[in-house]
């Protein structure tokens, strides 16, 4: 049996291309985020294969439509598309546009680079294990406009609701959350979630946060940078 692990690569840093690494098993892949405009109309990605054999991989660019809808797309292509790695060896693909993209709204793609399974020897059985990274792609607008609203809403239980509405017309990433609740201990939560634009996000913090009255101070750890927000709780 075949089984297909993703891998989206949540990582931030400021700048044109995140010339980070992420690992999955024997591979990494540098940068893990791509941006393109006029000016820069490709960019180059490194895979490296740490492993002791030679690996396959299907090299795939996605329209990102919502958090989990993706499309096919020839706006932007890449080259080569399926390739191999030898052990300990790498390989540079680009990814380009095809022609220049205007929209007054960020465009966003995922690169997806999937492993190829050879066929499984004779006599073998067992669950075999294929990665896919996920590198997002985006094409921002001319004008940029951030607008990142915060709410909360209370249920009758007392328990907090949390939504985050992206209003600008570029994403933003979503690192770690902090919550002060009057009468409870601060809350801090791991996100790593993309936010594009006109969508929301919502975290339920359930039983283990009790409002009673007063407002939540909340902290935000963006790519953008730090986003503060004092939020009056609203019954649902």
């Amino acid at each position: 049996m075949n089984c297909l692990r993703t891998l989206p690569l949540f990582f931030s840093c400021a700048g044109v291309i995140v010339s980070l690494q992420v690992h999955a098993g024997n591979f990494d892949v540098a940068p893990i985020r791509v941006t393109l405009d006029e000016q820069t109309t490709s960019a180059a990605l490194t895979l490296r294969n740490a492993g002791p054999t030679e690996v396959v991989i299907h090299a795939e660019v996605l329209k990102w439509n919502a958090p989990e809808n993706y499309s096919p797309t020839r706006e932007i292509l890449v080259n080569p598309p399926i390739f191999r790695i030898p052990a300990q060896g790498s390989q540079v693909i680009r990814v380009g546009l095809l022609q220049p993209l205007l929209s007054s709204t960020e465009l966003a793609y995922r690169l997806y680079l999937q492993e190829v399974l050879p066929p499984p020897k004779k006599g073998t059985s067992g669950l075999r294990t294929a990665l896919r990274l996920g590198v997002p792609i985006f094409i921002p607008p001319k004008v940029v406009r951030s607008d990142l609203r915060w709410s909360a809403t209370r249920s009758k239980d007392g328990s907090v609701q949390i939504e985050a509405i992206n209003r600008g017309n570029t994403h933003i990433q979503l690192i770690d959350l902090k919550l002060d609740i009057p009468g409870n201990p601060t809350l801090s939560r791991r996100v790593r979630q993309y936010l594009l634009p006109g969508q929301t996000s919502r975290w339920n913090l359930g039983s283990s946060a009790r409002w009673n009255q007063g407002s939540i101070n909340l902290e935000a750890k963006t790519d953008g940078g730090e986003v503060h927000a004092t939020l009056e709780v609203q019954a649902s």
